[in-house]
């Protein structure tokens, strides 16, 4: 192995001028910053094994400067004042990049108003309102309080954060969906048990959403229906509602009442050997 272990060197002053305000200027022989002082390391076998920067002796000049305590302090303090400059000069520039983004977002406003009810099937119509879509916890909203919808009252404040930089940045849904779902249930109408087991029904549905599943017995289609009161229905058949409702998603159905269950904290009637009226 090349490298050889040394003895630590002190550094050793070549050379001193001392400015104004007390500030050492020194010229010293220290321990080489590359190879530590040993001169040499087997890594450099191929070139012959020795440190160029010291050409193997192990030390070199270097330059240092030594202040006096009260020169330190003073540039410290230099120091911090730049140090705030660009802080203030970032958050400023922030400012200006949350306005855009909470526009953006369609937080630019103290409060913002979430949809109430189901709104899958007017999706398309809340687009065309300029209404914003703020995932499965917010769901459809507008950034002012619209007249042709039911609407909840959120705040903007819970629904962001600020780094220390000033920069906002959206918070986590799970952060703000206990406030959100509370503020819902407060206003929202909560889906009741409809009837008793066994029972005939005949009523007017409307369709609020309908998906595909597979099962060991082929393909299902799960319909899911509210009455005019809000309660939700179930309905599991082999044909998508959506098909057969009226313009405005409506259809008339008689059935029997399967079961009473729960899905996700809603209560819901689940329909069996049902027609189409």
């Amino acid at each position: 192995m090349l490298m050889q272990s040394r003895p630590m060197k002190e550094a050793k002053v070549l050379s001193e001028r001392i400015d104004r305000n007390g500030t050492k200027h020194q010229v010293i022989l220290t321990n080489c910053d590359r190879c530590g002082g040993a001169g040499a390391h087997e890594m450099w076998r191929h070139t012959g094994g020795t440190c160029y920067k010291c050409a193997g002796s192990g030390r070199m000049e270097a330059k240092r400067k030594i202040y006096t305590p009260e020169h330190e302090e003073k540039l410290r303090k230099l120091r911090e004042k730049r140090q705030q400059k660009r802080i203030e000069k970032i958050k400023g520039e922030a400012k200006e990049k949350n306005k855009e983004l909470l526009k953006e977002w369609g937080y630019d406003q103290e409060n913002i108003y979430i949809v109430l009810g189901e709104t899958y099937p007017i999706r398309e119509e809340l687009k065309k309102a300029d209404a914003f879509w703020g995932g499965r916890t917010l769901g459809w909203f507008f950034a002012e309080n619209p007249e042709d919808y039911d609407t909840a009252e959120i705040k903007t404040s819970e629904l962001v954060w600020y780094n220390t930089l000033g920069s906002v940045n959206k918070k986590n849904p799970e952060e703000y969906r206990e406030y959100v779902e509370s503020v819902k249930r407060e206003l929202e109408y909560q889906s009741q048990h409809v009837g008793t087991v066994g029972e005939k029904i005949e009523l007017e549905f409307c369709v609020l959403n309908a998906f595909w599943i597979e099962t060991q017995f082929g393909s299902s289609c799960i319909n899911k229906l509210s009455d005019e009161q809000g309660n939700i229905f179930i309905w599991k058949t082999g044909k998508n509602l959506e098909h057969d409702a009226d313009e405005n998603g409506i259809i008339k159905l008689k059935g029997t009442i399967k079961e009473h269950s729960e899905y996700k904290g809603e209560l819901q009637t689940v329909l069996t050997r049902c027609r189409v009226k």
